[in-house]
């Protein structure tokens, strides 16, 4: 079951990186967030009875490489290791992450890029940030659902200091509306992901 590409950008919202050594121009933001972090995630969905139940676990680890300053934005290449267990082999996710730029030269929205996707993060206050996209038709079957006529995503990421380490948590919150087997419309609001990413 190939679900890399439906969570690697779930991934990315931890703002994790492994800042490359002399990259003079990077942003305080990120030169901050440099070092290993490791995460664990859980995604869950629907049961038999329609409780919610976890449907899969891992773990991953994330880094970055080079650094890079365009036009209009700065960022970092980035490595994301998956490890899934269960029988899934692991798995290495390559991307980008940063900031957009004003026109002062400031920094601006977040964002992140892989399999050829951006994603756009806005910011709602120090340390919190939101996102939202509608829900793959392949990754909600993976979460159970048929017949599905709208699903939306909204991801949110809050910054914390735990135990003197700095930590990322993040959850997704789904909600689902789909005709039934009567085909009678139902909806459902659920957290769909949850998760951290730990500085080393």
């Amino acid at each position: 079951m190939n679900i890399y590409k439906h969570y690697s950008f779930v991934l990315a919202l931890s703002l994790v990186f492994t800042v490359a050594a002399g990259a003079a121009d990077v942003p305080d933001q990120l030169k901050n967030l440099s070092g290993e972090w490791k995460g664990e995630w859980v995604m869950s969905g629907p049961g038999a009875e329609g409780k919610i139940v976890k449907k899969f676990a891992w773990t991953d680890v994330m880094t970055v490489g080079a650094v890079k300053k365009e036009k209009d934005r700065v960022f970092v290449s980035t490595v994301d290791r998956m490890n899934f267990g269960e029988g899934i082999p692991p798995r290495e996710v390559i991307g980008i992450e940063g900031y957009y730029l004003n026109a002062d030269g400031s920094l601006g929205d977040y964002f992140f890029e892989n399999y050829g996707q951006v994603h756009r993060m806005r910011p709602l206050a120090k340390g919190v940030w939101a996102y939202t996209l509608p829900a793959g038709e392949k990754e909600l079957a993976m979460l159970g659902f048929t017949n599905v006529i709208s699903a939306t995503h909204v991801m949110v990421k809050v910054e914390t200091k735990e135990e003197g380490k700095e930590c990322h948590r993040i959850s997704r919150i789904t909600t689902v509306n789909w005709k039934d087997a009567q085909g009678k419309a139902q909806w459902i609001q659920f957290v769909s992901l949850k998760g951290m990413h730990r500085k080393v």
